[in-house]
């Protein structure tokens, strides 16, 4: 009997404890350390630095909830999307080369799409519309990867091709709108 007890009580502690940050409701303040523990558990190691270092260097107040979490990841995503977009057009102006003037247009068609898609998640992601703001947040993942690949014969890849702080903050933004479904 006491060892049913012991279970039963084991049981019930366990299940507190992990669903204690997928209870968290919307309008619950959300402590920025225990969210991005939670989101990035499966990331590198260098992304929780990276979620606490943006979203608190961002916060317009000291304390959010989870919505706010992700909406606020995903204007950071837009942002930083836009400024490489700009980075793009600027190198392609510069580029004499049609083969790499071509790979940059590519870099730009997924940029554009990235945003416009991005755009889209936020108004979804604001109207509460938890799923289909993830679904867009994970395709804008799929499709910057297509800039890559038009680089994948090149010797080295531009310099801003290789900060990837806009998947970071878009699978974040991804991550803890999970959370909140």
């Amino acid at each position: 009997m006491k060892l049913l007890i012991f279970l039963y009580l084991s049981l019930l502690l366990s299940l507190h404890h992990a669903t204690s940050f997928e209870d968290q409701q919307c309008s619950d303040p959300a402590d920025i350390e225990d969210v991005c523990r939670t989101v990035t558990a499966s990331m590198a190691a260098s992304d929780y630095d990276f979620c606490v270092n943006t979203l608190k260097s961002e916060m317009e107040s000291n304390s959010t909830d989870l919505h706010g979490l992700a909406t606020l990841a995903t204007r950071l995503a837009i942002s930083h999307a836009m400024s490489i977009e700009g980075e793009i057009e600027e190198l392609m102006d510069l580029e004499s080369d049609p083969e790499i003037k071509e790979n940059y247009n590519a870099c730009l068609d997924a940029y554009n799409d990235a945003i416009d898609q991005l755009q889209d998640a936020l108004d979804n992601l604001n109207s509460k519309l938890y799923f289909e703001g993830m679904s867009l947040l994970k395709s804008t993942l799929e499709g910057v990867e297509r800039c890559k690949e038009a680089f994948k014969d090149a010797k080295t890849l531009p310099m801003m091709m290789e900060d990837n702080a806009h998947q970071r903050l878009a699978n974040i933004a991804y991550l803890i709108s999970a959370s909140i479904e």
